[in-house]
């Protein structure tokens, strides 16, 4: 998802869980979402969405490979984290390792949003 406000524009990278099998929360269907501003041409900010808050950092403080970011993704939780951690983090008690699944492009499809037929359902 693009969303343009001027100088600026927001990348929105959304992931959809099927199965949540969190040490403290299960449920189905989780969505999650990494953003990216960028701000005349230049990326600066990238935003993480966990649980009922968030991780903000500069373009600077994230972890790269050539220009797309790692998203480190909590097993179970699916909360998403700039750097992986060797414990529990956090109120959901999230395990974020650096040992799981690795998918890059093209492991993945990117779908615009604007071809999709259930976006105008009511």
């Amino acid at each position: 998802n693009v969303i343009y406000s001027g100088e600026l524009t927001y990348v929105q990278y959304w992931m959809f869980y099927a199965f949540n099998k969190g040490t403290l929360n299960q449920h189905e269907g989780d969505w999650e979402m990494v953003q990216i501003l960028i701000s005349s041409g230049t990326p600066t900010q990238v935003m993480y969405s966990q649980h009922h808050s968030g991780q903000r950092a500069t373009w600077n403080q994230v972890e790269k490979e050539g220009d797309h970011i790692k998203v480190y993704v909590s097993r179970g939780s699916h909360a998403n984290y700039l750097r992986s951690y060797s414990g529990i983090v956090g109120i959901a008690n999230d395990i974020v390792g650096a040992n799981g699944k690795k998918i890059s492009y093209p492991g993945y499809e990117l779908i615009l949003l604007e071809s999709q037929p259930w976006l105008d359902y009511k």
